[in-house]
C-alpha cells in the first residue's frame, strides 16, 4: 500500500512540465543537497508502523530537496532498479519496508516496472527480503540464470568490468545503501555499493579504493543510469565493517537522501567519524584508510565533495 501523499507528489510534479523533458544524471540534478531525515525510535519500529514512518521520512525528504529533481531524474525511464547493499545481512542492510516504500513512489513517478536487486540471491534473501512481499517491486540477483553480467567489458580509468544486466536491463538505477565503515575503503555507503554493479571488484581495493571507486562511478552504463542516492541509517556502524559488528554499531534513526552520491558520502563520512570519536576510536586518516575517493570522485565532476558547499538539509518527523 503506498504510505506516503501521491496527490502532493503529483501534483508537483504536474506544476513543472518543462522540467519532465529532461535527462538528466546523478551529477547533475540536486547536485550538493542533501536530506537527513530523523525519526526518533525508527530502529525499534516493525512492520506498518515501520512502513509508515519511512513513508513519512522519504516525503520530508523530497518535500525539502525538491520534488520536481526527481522529475527531472526520472524523466522518459519506465524502468527503475534499486541496488542494495545487503552484505552484512539483516542487522546492516536496508530494510525491505524501506525498500518497498522507495519502488512504491518511484511507481507513482512514473516508473513501469520497479526491480530490486543484489549480486546474490542469498544475500537478499540474508536482509530479510522474500518475492512477493511487495507488489510494486521485483526482486533479482545478478547470479540469477536470467540475469548474469554483460559481455561487453565497459572501462574508466584503470577499472575494466563486466556490469550486472540488471543494471543494464533498467533505465535509471537508485543506490540503496547503508551508513557503515569499511576496513579498507573507509566507509560503504552511496558509492562504494556501486562495487556490486561490477564482476570484479576485489581488484579494485588496493589504495583505500582510491581512485577506483570514483571510476566505477563513471564508468559509462553506471553514470548514466544512476541518479539517486538513499541510505538507511535505523541502525550505521562505525567500525569493523564492512561485516555486521554489534559492538561498534549504533541506533542513528535517520535516512539520508541526496541526487548527488558524492556530496551523501561525504555526510555520511562525517557521521561516521563522530561516532568513532565518541566511541573512542582514532580518525579514518589516523588509521590510514580515510577515503580520499571522496575527494576523487569530486574532482572528476561526480558530485560536491567540500562540506562547505553542501547543503545539508536536517529534520526530525
Amino acid at each position: 500500500m503506498w504510505l506516503l501523499n501521491r496527490r502532493s507528489f503529483l501534483q508537483a510534479l504536474a506544476g513543472a512540465p518543462a522540467l519532465l523533458h529532461c535527462r538528466s544524471t546523478a551529477a547533475d540534478v540536486g547536485r550538493g543537497r542533501v536530506a537527513l531525515i530523523r525519526h526518533k525510535g525508527l530502529s525499534q519500529l516493525a512492520g506498518r508502523e515501520l512502513a509508515q514512518a519511512y513513508a513519512g521520512m522519504l516525503e520530508e525528504a523530497f518535500s525539502v530537496l525538491g520534488v520536481d529533481l526527481a522529475g527531472q531524474g526520472l524523466a522518459g525511464r519506465k524502468t527503475v532498479s534499486l541496488k542494495a547493499n545487503c552484505l552484512a545481512g539483516r542487522p546492516l542492510s536496508p530494510r525491505p519496508e524501506l525498500a518497498f516504500q522507495v519502488a512504491e513512489m518511484l511507481r507513482s513517478w512514473g516508473a513501469k516496472r520497479v526491480t530490486l536487486w543484489e549480486r546474490s540471491w542469498r544475500e537478499l534473501l540474508g536482509a530479510g527480503y522474500r518475492p512477493g512481499a511487495s507488489k510494486a517491486v521485483q526482486l533479482t540477483a545478478t547470479d540469477r540464470p536470467d540475469v548474469g553480467y554483460s559481455r561487453a567489458l565497459y572501462e574508466s580509468g584503470d577499472v575494466g568490468s563486466l556490469v550486472s544486466n540488471a543494471l543494464l536491463q533498467s533505465e535509471a538505477m537508485v543506490s540503496l545503501g547503508v551508513m557503515k565503515d569499511h576496513d579498507l575503503a573507509g566507509i560503504t555507503c552511496a558509492l562504494k555499493n556501486l562495487y556490486g554493479v561490477i564482476h570484479n571488484p576485489n581488484k579494485y581495493h588496493d589504495n583505500g579504493c582510491d581512485p577506483f571507486v570514483a571510476q566505477v562511478a563513471a564508468m559509462k552504463p553506471i553514470r548514466e543510469r544512476v541518479f539517486l542516492t538513499i541510505l538507511d541509517g535505523a541502525v550505521a556502524q562505525c567500525h569493523g565493517g564492512p561485516a555486521y559488528r554489534a559492538s561498534w554499531a549504533w541506533e542513528l534513526d535517520c535516512i539520508l537522501v541526496s541526487f548527488d552520491l558524492v556530496a551523501a558520502d561525504r555526510v555520511a563520512l562525517d557521521i561516521i567519524e563522530a561516532q568513532r570519536a565518541r566511541q573512542g576510536l582514532e580518525t579514518l586518516r589516523k588509521a590510514g584508510r580515510y577515503p580520499a575517493w571522496i575527494s576523487t570522485a569530486a574532482k572528476m565532476g561526480l558530485g560536491v565533495g567540500d562540506l562547505e558547499q553542501i547543503q545539508l538539509l536536517e529534520r526530525e518527523i
